[in-house]
Order: structure tokens, then C-alpha cells, then sequence
């Protein structure tokens, strides 16, 4: 009885799943090269980037990075994500977004130490794209970052499934396109959530009359064995 009473609590207590949420945070380094676009704008979103912009961003995974990781594709890992260039937002919330490539190389810690990322964003919404319009972009390339804004695609690809991908630009700075670079790698972080359990299942009546049962059952057992002769 009191191993079908253990069984049962652990059981109870097993019920929901655990697992560690973890934020990988980055900042990068000021922008050293700046080419901005030459006035006037004749078409799209024209902006300067300047000298104190950078990238910065975040994105999550249910479980944490393993660690040792070598150029490892974790499109599948990732469940959302976020970057600015310091002109445009490039984030898996907005339908215009696209994540062309997501390549990460971890430490003994499982700290990200280089990623392969290249991330892409349409001014216009719709699938697909065509040759011609208009993007912007976020690589971070192993110790450099490179943005771009108002640029012409010049040519569209699929990326793991993720399909309608800007992978090659066209345009500058009499074209309206900005861009901005730097070879200082930024800095990688994280933040662990902690082991998050999915909600346990609620007992049903008969489930909590059931258990009652048995512990009742269990009490009177040695209160019959100490009456026998």
C-alpha cells in the first residue's frame, strides 16, 4: 500500500514538463564605417545611421544551448527573436521579417561565443518578393556586424524552410541605401528562466476520492494489526 501511495505523489508530481527558457542577449560595438545616402531621397525609406548606432538584440530558445557547439544550425532551437540595427527592428513578431540564418558556436559553459546571423526585413508585406524592392538587413558574422537600410534585393532564396529570404542586395548611397559596418565583435550574454513546469492536469473528484481512500486505508492498517491476538 504505501508503495502505490509513493507511486501515485511522484507520479502527481511528475505531471508537467521542465524546462530551462533561455535569453541569449547581444550588444554590439559603434559602427566604425558609415555610408549614409546622398540627399534626395528618390524612393523608399531613406535614413543615416550614425556614429553611436549599433546592433543590439536578443533571441530565446526552450532549452539551453548544448555546450561545444561548432557552427550548428538552431533554426529549430530558436523561438523568437529580436535586433535593431538602430534604424530598423528585424524581429519574429513582424510578418515582414525574415531569418535567413541562424549559425551559433558555444563555449564549455554553453556560452555563445560566434554566430553566423543574417537577418533581412521587407518594407512591403506580401509573399513573395520580387527582385527590386526594398529591405533591410542585420548580419552578424563572427567578429563583425554589417547593416544595411533601403536596399534593392537583387536576389531571393529559401533558408531552412524559411523561404522568400532577400539574400543579396543592390543599391548605394545615390540610390537612397544606407549601410554600416564594424569589425569589433560584440558581446554575447544570457539569462536563464529557471526550470518552467507546464501546468499539472486538476484531479477530477473521483481521483481525489480515490487517493483519500488510500490514505485512509494505510491508516487503519496498523491500528488492525495492533488489535490482533
Amino acid at each position: 500500500m504505501l508503495r502505490v501511495l509513493i507511486g501515485l505523489a511522484v507520479l502527481f508530481a511528475s505531471a508537467g514538463s521542465v524546462a530551462e527558457e533561455t535569453t541569449y542577449i547581444y550588444r554590439g560595438r559603434p559602427y566604425s564605417e558609415i555610408y549614409n545616402y546622398a540627399p534626395p531621397c528618390t524612393s523608399g525609406r531613406c535614413a543615416n545611421f550614425s556614429p553611436t548606432d549599433r546592433v543590439t538584440g536578443h533571441f530565446m530558445t526552450a532549452n539551453t544551448l548544448p555546450p561545444n557547439l561548432v557552427d550548428q544550425h538552431v533554426y529549430g532551437s530558436v523561438t523568437s527573436y529580436s535586433f535593431t540595427n538602430g534604424l530598423n527592428t528585424i524581429s519574429s513578431s513582424d510578418p515582414n521579417s525574415r531569418m535567413g540564418l541562424f549559425v551559433v558556436s558555444t563555449d564549455m559553459h554553453g556560452d555563445v561565443i560566434a554566430t553566423q546571423l543574417f537577418l533581412t526585413r521587407w518594407y512591403s508585406p506580401g509573399r513573395p518578393h520580387a527582385f527590386g524592392d526594398p529591405a533591410s538587413g542585420i548580419i552578424i558574422w563572427v567578429g563583425s556586424d554589417v547593416v544595411y537600410n533601403n536596399a534593392t534585393c537583387s536576389s531571393i532564396d529559401a533558408y531552412a524552410g524559411v523561404t522568400d529570404v532577400c539574400v543579396s542586395i543592390g543599391g548605394g548611397p545615390a540610390q537612397g541605401t544606407s549601410s554600416a559596418s564594424t569589425n569589433v565583435p560584440g558581446t554575447w550574454s544570457s539569462v536563464t528562466s529557471g526550470p518552467t513546469t507546464a501546468a499539472i492536469p486538476t484531479l477530477s473528484w473521483w481521483n481525489l476520492a480515490i487517493l483519500a481512500g488510500l490514505v485512509s486505508a494505510l491508516a487503519w492498517i496498523p491500528l488492525r494489526w495492533a488489535k490482533a491476538p
